[in-house]
């Protein structure tokens, strides 16, 4: 099983995965859409980003890094979460266990 270093840029606007073989495997905005009924997180990324002024008033859009600093750390936990298993679906990396 080969494994993969990653580097992680956890930007205000967006997050960048890059690996030292392949450089920048993933590139989305740090953006997510969450159902404040349920406290459920629905879309994050490119998907958040897209539902931006079109939902209705019981889901928020939130950017949850602020001035470089995190303001939402289960949002922001959430982010990494998903986009680094995205990027390993999409490159096939694979990640210790």
């Amino acid at each position: 099983m080969k494994q993969y270093d990653i580097g992680l840029d956890l930007g205000t606007t967006s997050i960048i995965i890059a690996t030292q073989e392949q450089g920048v495997v993933f590139h989305q905005p740090s953006i997510g859409a969450v159902d404040i009924r349920s406290s459920t997180i629905l879309a994050v990324g490119d998907k958040a980003l897209r539902m931006v002024g079109r939902v209705p008033s019981y889901i928020d859009i939130i950017r949850p890094l602020r001035d470089g600093i995190i303001q939402d750390h289960r949002m922001t936990n959430e982010l990494i979460v998903r986009f680094i298993n995205e990027a390993v679906s999409y490159t096939h990396l694979t990640l210790p266990t």
